[in-house]
Parts: C-alpha cells; sequence; structure tokens
C-alpha cells in the first residue's frame, strides 16, 4: 500500500491529469543552441524551491477515466522529511501525512487514522524532483499566450508554462506520447503552522 502511495504523489506532482494539449492561441517557437542545465532561467527558481525539501504547493488537474473528466485539487507540502497532501475529487476529501517512520491516512468522514510504517524520508524524496534534476534544456517560445522552456529527460520531455515570472503550468510528454498536465495555483516556501500534525480526537488503526 505504501507503494501505491508513492506511486499516487509521483504521478500527482509530474503529471497528473492525462488530457491532450488544447489548441489555444497560435504557437511561437525559439531553439536554443546551448542546451544544458536550468541554470538561470525561469523555471530554476521553482526547481530550487523543490529540491530544497521546503514548499506548499496548490495544482488543479483534470483527467479523463473512461470518458468522464474527473477534476482533482490537491495541496501538497513539504518541509525536510514531513510531507503533508490533501485531496479533493468531487467532493470528496483525502489527506494523508508522511512524518518520520509513519505514513499516516486520514478519513475525515469516519474519523480515523490509517497508520502504515514507511521508510524515514521516502515520500520526501520522491516530491523533489531530483528525478530529473539532469533535464537539459532545450527551447523555449510561446503558446496559448503563456511563456515556456522545454527540457528534455529520461522516458520524455517537461514544458515549465509562465505568466512573466509566476509558474503556471507543468507539462509532460512521454516518449510514447501520452501527455500529462497539471495547473499550477499557488507555490510558496510559506506552510501554516499545524500542516503536518495528525487531527487530534481521531482513532488511530495501525495496519
Amino acid at each position: 500500500m505504501k507503494r501505491i502511495f508513492k506511486g499516487f504523489l509521483i504521478v500527482l506532482l509530474l503529471a497528473v491529469g492525462l488530457s491532450g494539449c488544447g489548441g489555444n492561441g497560435g504557437t511561437k517557437e525559439t531553439e536554443n543552441k546551448d542546451s544544458g542545465q536550468a541554470g538561470t532561467r525561469l523555471s530554476e527558481a521553482y526547481a530550487k524551491m523543490m529540491n530544497d525539501g521546503k514548499y506548499l504547493m496548490e495544482v488543479v488537474t483534470t483527467t479523463e477515466v473512461d470518458g468522464v473528466a474527473m477534476r482533482i485539487e490537491m495541496t501538497m507540502a513539504v518541509d525536510g522529511d514531513d510531507v503533508a497532501i490533501t485531496t479533493v475529487n468531487g467532493g470528496v476529501t483525502s489527506s494523508m501525512i508522511s512524518k518520520g517512520d509513519k505514513l499516516y491516512v486520514i478519513d475525515e468522514a469516519s474519523k480515523t487514522v490509517l497508520v502504515m510504517k514507511q521508510s524515514v524520508g521516502e515520500l520526501s524524496e520522491a516530491a523533489k524532483t531530483s528525478e530529473v534534476s539532469g533535464l537539459n534544456f532545450t527551447k523555449s517560445g510561446q503558446e496559448g499566450g503563456l511563456q515556456y522552456e522545454e527540457y528534455t529527460t529520461d522516458g520524455g520531455k517537461i514544458l515549465y508554462y509562465f505568466e512573466g515570472a509566476n509558474l503556471k503550468k507543468i507539462k509532460y510528454v512521454a516518449e510514447d506520447g501520452s501527455v500529462s498536465e497539471m495547473e499550477i495555483i499557488r507555490m510558496t516556501k510559506d506552510i501554516p503552522a499545524g500542516t503536518f500534525e495528525v487531527p487530534a480526537g481521531y482513532q488511530l488503526i495501525e495496519v
């Protein structure tokens, strides 16, 4: 079960919301012959924030399952080895907290918390961009009124879309042609107090 949750986190981070690329606006591309690390480009600040291990990110993803569009809202906070994730899907809220060697899966409806053993820092490592820290810049351009930067990585490419200096969207295009998108609502280093605390009064169930 821990592996499922870790995979769920990685999918959400890199690209939950399997949807085709919309045709809003024209596309203007600029090839960059000096390919290399992110350096001082716009996406560098966000990649650094994630790799530094302290941030709060709010995202919205839309995915189509069996022809039905599904909207998922997610808030994820990371501070060192501590990770807190809350998702809202179809009006149903789900939360989990990774703290030390324990993973807490919170059910607000029944006021219960499943407690599972895990390796310390397992989810926080998945929440970092270390898997793509070696990505290479290939080009930049404009699409749908947003500026973008494109990078290649193992298994595909990642595009960061900006409005001014603000990150608005991340798109991952796999080698098989599948596309995943994640809209960034907010990303900050400010994390509210109590974010990584298990709710008081809930029944703890060891599994």
